[in-house]
C-alpha cells in the first residue's frame, strides 16, 4: 500500500503529450497516486504553457520531448524557477534545464520516481 504525505496533496501536473494513449496512461498513474492534485492534460506545448493555463504555476510538468522547441524553453525555464519539476518524455532535449528524462517505453515506477 502505497502512503502518501500531506506533501503530496493539492499538487498541479501538466501532462503534454500528443499520443492519447501515452497521455491517458501518465494521467491514470499521475491521479492514483495524488488523488488530491489536479492535473491539466495537453496535446499542444504552446496551449498547456499559456499564460492563461499557468496562473498557478505547476509542481510537476511531464512533457514529450519532441514536443519542445526554441519557443517553449523560456516558459519551462520560468516554471522550473519558480519550483517546477521538469521531466521529460522519450529523451533529452538540446537544453540546459534541469530535468528528469524518462526514456520510452516507461513504466508506473519510472514515473513516480521522477515525480518524487
Amino acid at each position: 500500500m502505497m502512503q502518501k504525505s500531506s506533501a503530496h496533496l493539492n499538487r498541479a501536473f501538466v501532462i503534454i503529450e500528443s499520443d492519447p494513449i501515452i497521455s491517458m496512461d501518465l494521467l491514470g498513474t499521475v491521479a492514483a497516486a495524488f488523488p488530491q492534485s489536479s492535473v491539466y492534460i495537453s496535446e499542444l506545448v504552446a496551449d498547456a504553457l499559456s499564460p492563461s493555463n499557468l496562473s498557478l504555476v505547476p509542481t510537476s510538468i511531464l512533457i514529450n520531448s519532441v514536443l519542445v522547441t526554441e519557443e517553449c524553453i523560456d516558459v519551462l525555464r520560468d516554471c522550473v524557477d519558480n519550483g517546477a519539476k521538469l521531466v521529460f518524455i522519450g529523451s533529452a532535449p538540446d537544453t540546459d534545464l534541469p530535468s528528469v528524462v524518462i526514456e520510452l517505453p516507461f513504466t508506473t515506477s519510472m514515473i513516480l520516481n521522477a515525480l518524487s
